[in-house]
């Protein structure tokens, strides 16, 4: 849990930055008309997409590389375990959704402007 905790503020710092770097885009794409609402959800995309990749992607390794070192002890892990880990990932999304409030900033009129 500990590592999915790094790696979210890793990924949520990642998409502070990678916002404030893309201001004018999500700017323009709010004076087409796209609602901020939107903007949020592709912003949690970027990170939570990711994010929970990785955690299936490290589970399914640690499943498979215990299943190949003692095929006759494996045994999959406890409920408890998929509970612990599921409370880690809603967590981890919920430290993600530090940038919606971030959108309003970045997505300002005078983020339009150009020179």
């Amino acid at each position: 849990m500990f590592v999915v905790l790094v790696e979210t503020c890793s990924l949520t710092v990642s998409a502070v930055a990678g916002l404030m770097e893309r201001r004018r885009p999500f700017a323009l794409l709010r004076a087409s008309g796209v609602g901020v609402g939107e903007l949020r959800w592709v912003a949690l995309l970027e990170t939570a997409v990711p994010l929970a990749l990785t955690v299936l992607g490290g589970m399914g390794t640690v499943l498979l590389v215990g299943f190949l070192v003692a095929p006759n002890d494996f045994a999959l892990p406890s409920l408890g375990f998929f509970l612990g880990m599921a409370a880690a990932v809603l967590t981890a999304l919920a430290i993600c959704m530090i940038t919606w409030p971030l959108m309003d900033v970045a997505t300002r009129r005078d983020n339009v402007r150009f020179g």
